[in-house]
């Protein structure tokens, strides 16, 4: 860990000329370079790429998903205003949706009709802490994402429901934050602390 007394861990916007250079990188040094500065639960466990041969560097856009009660959809907004779809709104060029569902592999909550959402914005990609599905979808109509998740499932009526947007998280045991940026190839996904 850094001993620099000056070392500020404030976030920061994360340019898109940064975001670029890290892409640059092989993932194994900058998740060297992260542990180094006191990061080490960085690397989102269980997580496979689906598209192989893409990397990524983007800023993380934060979507947490919580088991289904009925006080968390009275609690929740509905419709174009869930969190979920706001989540995805937010998302640009340069941003990736990073989804918390504690590592379900069986519940599934994006495809190709959510995720056209992303690919309309421009985004860079999706990394999932639960499955993804409608991969040859994806593929076949050249929706430009790079994936991330933890399982294929065609299971579509998942056990969770959106609950919040734009908060901390945990993506494969490993924390972030709105901002962040999360950094990938065929190896794996790590975040990155955008301070």
């Amino acid at each position: 860990m850094s001993d620099n007394p000056n070392f500020d861990m404030k976030p920061t916007y994360v340019t898109d000329e940064v975001l670029e250079g890290l892409k640059k990188l092989p993932t194994a040094t900058v998740y060297n370079a992260v542990r180094y500065f006191g990061s080490t639960l960085c690397v989102c466990e269980g997580l496979q790429n689906f598209t192989p041969g893409q990397k990524m560097a983007a800023r993380a856009k934060t979507l947490r998903f919580l088991p289904h009660r009925a006080d968390l959809k009275t609690d929740t907004p509905q419709g174009e205003n869930a969190p979920e779809y706001v989540a995805m709104g937010k998302c640009g060029p340069g941003d990736v949706l990073v989804a918390d569902l504690q590592g379900r592999t069986q519940d599934c909550v994006a495809g190709d009709v959510k995720l056209l959402q992303l690919k309309m914005n421009k985004a860079d990609g999706v990394v999932i802490d639960g499955a993804i599905r409608d991969l040859d979808v994806l593929r076949d109509e050249e929706y430009g994402l790079t994936v991330y998740a933890t399982a294929r499932s065609l299971h579509g009526g998942p056990s969770v429901a959106p609950a919040e947007e734009d908060i901390q998280i945990q993506c494969g045991g490993a924390l972030v934050r709105p901002g962040d940026v999360m950094v990938g190839e065929d190896d794996g996904v790590i975040v990155v602390p955008s301070w």
